[in-house]
């Protein structure tokens, strides 16, 4: 083998061997950016991808279900923060809150309640896509 074949085939191994390890590097950046990414949403509220619904949305879309059912629905107000929610198995969501109605008297009547509310897929924020499964006050 000739002196300068061996230096040729060397000199490109090298350069294949750093082309590597760049690609390498690249791909441990991008790869430790995305579990980061992953980590930082695993707790949020809307779970990693946007377009799953979390507790937040569920109660905005309760209001908007449990409001109709009321006794005097045109004035029925509900907290803007207080209200707890579970996610349960297959897109339930259990909602428990209260709403503030006025009686006959003009006094405020606080009545709490639970709905069990279901998604059906498509614009989350939209009451259409929802199901109220079970309405109870208490």
């Amino acid at each position: 083998m000739k002196r300068g074949t061996y230096l040729q085939a060397k000199e490109e191994n090298k350069q294949t061997v750093h082309q590597g390890m760049i690609a390498l590097v690249v791909f441990v950046v991008v790869f430790m950016a995305v579990i980061v990414t992953v980590a930082e949403h695993a707790g949020s509220d809307g779970g990693f991808f946007s377009f799953s619904p979390g507790g937040s949305d569920a109660y905005h879309v309760a209001q908007s279900l449990v409001k109709p059912a009321t006794i005097n629905a045109g004035e029925a107000s509900f907290p803007s923060g207080d209200y707890r929610c579970a996610k349960k198995r297959d897109s339930i969501f259990v909602v428990t809150s209260y709403y503030t109605t006025r009686d006959i008297d003009g006094e405020d009547v606080k009545t709490n309640f639970r709905a069990t509310l279901r998604y059906n897929g498509g614009d989350k924020s939209q009451p259409r896509n929802w199901t109220l499964v079970r309405l109870v006050d208490f």
